[in-house]
């Protein structure tokens, strides 16, 4: 593996600003939201000899927020704030490569919170991670005084940086995301790479008593680091990276099943997904959806609505082969269900091993289930195939809640060289 950032390489690394290509309004009118959709990043560096560092590329921005109503502050007594992290406001992230889609996906938060969950480290979490305002939620209440029973020192953190008029700089870092991550031991080749972004609505991201909140972005820029070589460096580029290759990266893709309140069902997350290789299911009681007295990212998986428990479940996939063979009994045995999650971050049997899920609050907080499909028939490993989650909680419910997923699934790219230029091609 080529370490492209090896300081023996570089002679300069440094990092070039790019702003939205239409700029944000921030001169909101009372009763009135920011806008949240097709915000877009164009960065072109097609023929020039100096590549970008995607890997550590990241968004940085500026976040107030205000009351809906007439723009007035927050202030402490409001006991308003936001929910997860930054990276929560991005709903929809579209990104494409010379105009070649490389990653696409609504709902692209919940795939976020799912991994930062599972491959956050206690030590990244509670330094790095405080640049993107990630603080673990500990109860599902949005309540920052310490002295109460609900108190949960997550909102806690993330109310103080907002109250009062502050304006709280953090990031989002691009490599959370299955085209970017793969990066660490790749370069792309000098393209053109366009970036869209949808913001997620006010009411999944502010949380409080009261619905009359809105999230302002001041500042939303993409920062992309540049590499320039020395003279070793470039010789071990030109060697080593123009050239064709392969490789394979890990896409995301959420949906969500049909709105219901049955006690059995069967939720068809595909009919067609190429290579899976692992699956998050969990549900949402659908009055968490569109409400600022509540957070979208505190799942119900175990305790669907009205303490309705989640009693067996299992994924059918193409072939009609079930995972598990044994079913998941979640209410019985929660245990087996946490400890196949920890085989996903290797920890379960690494008693070094670090993550910020623990069995409480994976039980009370972020419950979902974890199934493996890295070992598998080579038909269905390597081809299109569907996939069904089945399941049945101990009664009908009588309200509605909805099941989502998320998959990753292998995208296989190639970067061809063409009449002495690189292509990225999609297989």
């Amino acid at each position: 593996m080529t370490n492209y950032r090896n300081s023996k390489l570089i002679e300069r690394y440094e990092d070039v600003v790019f702003e939205l290509e239409t700029a944000l309004n921030v001169n909101i009118a009372n009763n009135a939201r920011q806008k949240k959709e097709n915000h877009r990043f164009v960065v072109d560096n097609s023929g020039e000899s100096t590549p970008f560092d995607w890997y550590h590329a990241r968004l940085n921005l500026d976040i107030t927020l205000e009351k809906t109503a007439d723009g007035a502050n927050v202030v402490a007594d409001d006991h308003n704030g936001i929910v997860n992290s930054t990276s929560a406001l991005i709903q929809k992230l579209n990104v494409k490569m010379n105009g070649i889609d490389v990653y696409d996906c609504s709902d692209a938060n919940q795939a976020t919170n799912i991994k930062n969950l599972m491959e956050y480290s206690q030590g990244y979490s509670k330094s790095q991670g405080t640049n993107e305002l990630f603080y673990l939620d500990t109860t599902r209440h949005a309540e920052e005084r310490s002295a109460q029973a609900n108190y949960n020192s997550g909102f806690a953190a993330r109310k103080l940086l907002l109250n009062g008029n502050l304006t709280a700089n953090a990031e989002i870092p691009l490599n959370r995301y299955g085209f970017f991550e793969i990066l660490h031991s790749e370069l792309l080749p000098n393209s053109r790479i366009e970036i869209k972004i949808d913001l997620e609505s006010d009411n999944n991201i502010v949380w409080q008593a009261a619905d009359d909140c809105r999230v302002v972005l001041t500042k939303f820029q993409l920062i992309v680091p540049r590499i320039v070589f020395n003279a070793d460096g470039k010789s071990l580029y030109i060697s080593k990276y123009l050239d064709t290759r392969k490789w394979t990266y890990l896409r995301e893709f959420v949906g969500r099943g049909n709105s219901t309140q049955q006690q059995t069902g069967n939720f068809r997350i595909s009919t067609a997904i190429n290579k899976p290789r692992h699956v998050f299911v969990f549900i949402l009681n659908d009055n968490n959806l569109e409400a600022q007295t509540v957070n979208k990212f505190l799942y119900n998986t175990f305790n669907v609505v009205d303490n309705k428990r989640l009693m067996s479940c299992h994924l059918e996939v193409g072939n009609g082969k079930e995972y598990p063979e044994a079913h998941y009994k979640p209410h019985e045995e929660p245990t087996r269900v946490f400890r196949d999650i920890m085989k996903y971050v290797h920890a379960n049997s690494d008693y070094a091993g670090d993550t910020i899920l623990n069995r409480s609050n994976f039980n009370s907080l972020f419950p979902f289930i974890y199934f493996d499909l890295t070992k598998q028939p080579t038909d269905i490993k390597d081809g299109m195939t569907k996939l069904t989650f089945k399941y049945s909680l101990s009664a009908a419910t009588n309200a509605p809640y909805s099941v989502y997923a998320l998959v990753l699934h292998e995208q296989d790219v190639e970067m061809r060289k063409t009449d002495g230029k690189l292509i990225l091609r999609s297989m």
